[in-house]
């Protein structure tokens, strides 16, 4: 073969031919052994996974419509229930007046029919006495009455109060029934119902007397319950030994709410606290105040093991008594172990050593709060030397400076 001036060789030519036609197959037996891929506009053909997923959302969908049938057809159930109830009630309505109108008839037709002379009519039934002919009350008796009435409202309005308190305080688990009557102080006898989470009864609570413990210092209550029982499981526990032979009441129960400001409590039941958590904490002001934190901080850095103990704040003193004191217990590395918040710090002689009775408060370690065991907490130095406390002028062990 000759292409202008270059002489190809024939076999050359053919084997280059048969491998240029090769060549151009094989990319279309390669398209063609491809997996096929959606262009733009075409559908692409669901895979297994994808109609399980369809089924399972098919049926979730047939189930929530099957509810909602279901959901409207008791919804209609009950709209029919409530108007047969009142057409009912409206019947029976009419029928009570028409029954009370034949009566009156035949009443007044009685009563227009003459009577023999000599007659002698029965006496009126008291029911039918008019209002003022009936027996006027004694003024000591209407009194009673009014005052009796008066107090119920009263004790009424105070359970109703103290279920309020205790829902805004988000304390669920107690439900007062019965508050019974106030006094100086407490009130009593109460009834109160135990609920789980869900609002279920699970128990009940009777006692003689209730009163509230407020701690300012440790903003915390305590519901004190006195001579009484718990019942769980239809089993009836007195709160102690019970005061009378045989008998299923007996001893206290205390609820502390930790947590828990004590103002609002204070100021709407204070018939319920008693006259020490009423008064607003006061200094006499007898002591000097910040002499008097530094001396009491140094002797128990002093006197206690390793100094663990610490005087973090005080309020005020009153006669002997230290209140709104906040203590604090640290380790050997000063790392705080627990803080102890009171009302009240009452500093005593006992044996060679001082005691620290701390009354009305709570111990916070870890971030949470846990009240008094019986509202107080004693604190015993045994190598603090009385005397030493007494010449550094301590309330409890000496007397004011000024």
């Amino acid at each position: 073969m000759r292409l202008g001036s270059l002489v190809i060789p024939p076999l050359i030519l053919g084997a280059a031919l048969v491998g240029y036609r090769s060549g151009r197959r094989q990319p279309v037996e390669e398209e063609q052994q491809a997996p096929p891929q959606a262009r733009e506009g075409e559908r692409v053909e669901p895979g297994p996974a994808d109609d399980a997923d369809r089924a399972a959302l098919e049926a979730e969908l047939r189930d929530l419509r099957q509810r909602l049938e279901e959901a409207g057809q008791a919804r209609e159930k009950l709209e029919q229930r409530v108007a047969e109830l009142e057409h009912e009630l409206s019947e029976r309505t009419e029928r009570d007046l028409d029954r009370e109108q034949r009566w009156l008839t035949f009443t007044r037709a009685l009563a227009s029919l003459p009577l023999p002379e000599g007659t002698d009519l029965p006496e009126k039934p008291l029911f039918a006495l008019p209002v003022e002919a009936s027996t006027p009350l004694d003024p000591g008796e209407r009194l009673a009455q009014e005052q009796a009435t008066r107090a119920r409202e009263r004790a009424q309005k105070a359970c109703r109060d103290l279920n309020a308190l205790l829902l805004s305080e988000h304390v669920f688990a107690l439900d007062f029934l019965e508050l019974g009557a106030l006094h100086d102080g407490w009130a009593g006898p109460v009834v109160v119902r135990e609920l789980d989470d869900r609002g279920r009864m699970v128990g009940t609570i009777a006692a003689d007397r209730l009163r509230l413990e407020a701690s300012r210092a440790g903003r915390s209550m305590t519901l004190v319950f006195e001579v009484g029982w718990r019942s769980r499981g239809g089993v009836r526990t007195p709160f102690g030994p019970p005061e009378e032979d045989g008998g299923e009441r007996g001893g206290s129960l205390r609820i502390p709410l930790p947590g828990v400001d004590p103002a609002p409590w204070i100021e709407t039941l204070p018939q319920l606290l008693g006259d020490e958590d009423l008064l607003p904490p006061s200094d006499d002001g007898r002591w000097n105040l910040v002499e008097l934190r530094l001396t009491l901080d140094q002797r128990l850095r002093l006197d206690s093991p390793g100094g663990q103990w610490r005087l973090v704040a005080l309020g005020g003193v009153v006669g002997g008594d230290i209140h709104d004191v906040q203590l604090a217990e640290r380790d050997r590395q000063g790392h705080i172990l627990r803080r102890l918040f009171a009302d009240t710090l009452e500093v005593r002689r006992r044996g060679e050593g001082v005691e620290l009775l701390l009354l009305d408060g709570v111990v916070e370690r870890g971030g949470e709060k846990a009240p008094f065991l019986e509202g107080r907490m004693r604190i015993f130095l045994p190598d603090a030397d009385p005397e030493r406390w007494r010449e550094a002028g301590v309330p409890g062990l000496s007397v004011p400076s000024r």
